[in-house]
């Protein structure tokens, strides 16, 4: 439908509400369109300084270490200092002892885990499955240990 179509697809006060709402519905739909794009540019920065980001690069920095990312729900039931004691605890009885911990915040109830060696990561984990994850990414980093010729950096 054309403009010029405009007056006679509608007539009297349907014809002004059409009009009116277009009107004022415009300068929105470019103010969601602003907004929808700064928070891209948000949520790419954040991704940016994320603790899975900054848990890879020390990860591929240290040969042999395990880069601990750990993001925080807003109704999480640990401490960080809980975590880090029973994950610490975990790893040296599966043999390894360089591990450095990153934090963020997430928006979700619970908190996310994830182990990076190497650069690479383990899924997300959960309360739930983060201690079963443990044995695997030991064994990465002491054979990254073992082999240093195998490192990305």
């Amino acid at each position: 439908m054309g403009l010029s179509n405009l007056k006679s697809n509608f007539a009297g006060k349907a014809a002004a509400a059409g009009i009116a709402a277009a009107i004022a519905l415009t300068p929105l739909t470019g103010a969601f369109a602003e907004d929808k794009q700064q928070n891209a540019e948000f949520t790419e920065a954040a991704a940016q300084i994320s603790a899975p980001g900054e848990a890879a690069r020390w990860s591929m920095q240290n040969n042999g270490g395990v880069g601990v990312a750990i993001s925080m729900g807003t109704q999480s039931r640990v401490t960080p200092a809980q975590v880090e004691q029973v994950i610490r605890r975990d790893f040296a009885s599966n043999g390894v002892t360089s591990l450095r911990f990153f934090y963020d915040r997430i928006s979700s109830l619970g908190t996310a885990f994830s182990f990076h060696v190497d650069g690479g990561s383990t899924e997300v984990l959960t309360l739930g499955n983060v201690r079963n994850a443990i044995p695997v990414a030991a064994a990465d980093a002491k054979h990254m240990a073992q082999y240093p010729e195998l490192a990305r950096n």
